[in-house]
C-alpha cells in the first residue's frame, strides 16, 4: 500500500538557488499512504491523536517534502493552521481532504507520524 518516492531536501533548483539558503542537502525517501488507501477504516485504528502531513507529488521540484500538516483526533477531526483564516481551526478531514464531494483530492496522499 505505501508508495515511495525520492526527495532531495534544499536542492539546488533550476534558477541555481535553494528553497532555504544554506550550503546542505539531503537525499530521503518518502513513505506516504496514497488517496485511494485513505478511508474511514484505515483512520479509525489510529491512535487518538497522530501528526499527518499532506503529500503533492511535484513538490519536491520546488524544495518541499510536505505541502501541509496537522493533527488528527478520532479519526476524524482535522487541527491544521490556515492561512486562508489566519489561524488554527478544526475541520472534518475527509471534506477537508477529498472536497465536498467527497471524490476528488486535494492531496497525493498522507503521512502519518507519533505524536509524542
Amino acid at each position: 500500500m505505501p508508495k515511495n518516492f525520492r526527495h532531495i531536501l534544499n536542492r539546488v533548483k533550476e534558477d541555481g538557488k535553494r528553497l532555504i539558503d544554506i550550503d546542505w542537502e539531503k537525499e530521503i525517501i518518502i513513505k506516504y499512504i496514497p488517496s485511494e488507501y485513505i478511508t474511514e477504516e484505515l483512520l479509525q485504528n489510529l491512535p487518538e491523536a497522530i501528526g499527518v502531513a499532506f503529500i503533492k507529488e511535484g513538490d519536491e521540484e520546488i524544495g518541499l517534502d510536505v505541502r501541509h500538516e496537522g493533527f488528527l483526533f478520532d479519526g476524524e477531526f482535522l487541527f491544521h493552521a490556515t492561512s486562508a483564516r489566519g489561524e488554527v481551526v478544526a475541520v472534518d478531514f475527509f471534506e477537508y481532504y477529498f472536497g465536498e464531494d467527497g471524490k476528488t483530492p486535494r492531496f497525493d496522499g498522507i503521512v502519518l507520524f507519533v505524536i509524542k
